[in-house]
Order: structure tokens, then C-alpha cells, then sequence
């Protein structure tokens, strides 16, 4: 578990979760009150983060 894990997890520093290899993603934002999570059906070969959750995040955060 990761604790204010930046703005991966949201905006607020109690958001709390964890980015796994292959590009699955959860974590908790306890100030909003929710909770996502992101599963792949296929590996990301690299240990970065899967482009289309931050993509995903972004727009999430932009109408927040």
C-alpha cells in the first residue's frame, strides 16, 4: 500500500493504494469518499504506469 501516493491517487494526501506491475491500478480517496479500481486484460510490458488509467484519471480529476 502506497500513502499519499501523489496525484495518481488523487488530490487529497489521506488517498491511499497501490499501482501493480502489468498496469492495474486501486486506491482510495477517503476526503471524496471513493474508490477505483483498474484492471487490464493484458500485461503492460513496462513497469510504468498503463497510459489509459492516467488518461482516465485526468478526465475523472478535470470534472471533479
Amino acid at each position: 500500500m502506497i500513502l499519499r501516493g501523489g496525484w495518481l491517487f488523487g488530490k487529497n494526501k489521506e488517498s491511499f493504494g497501490h499501482n501493480g506491475w502489468g498496469g492495474s491500478l486501486g486506491f482510495a480517496d477517503p476526503i471524496l469518499g471513493i474508490g477505483v479500481a483498474y484492471t487490464t486484460n493484458k500485461i503492460n510490458p513496462t513497469m510504468g504506469s498503463d497510459q489509459r488509467i492516467i488518461n482516465l484519471l485526468k478526465k475523472f480529476y478535470e470534472i471533479e
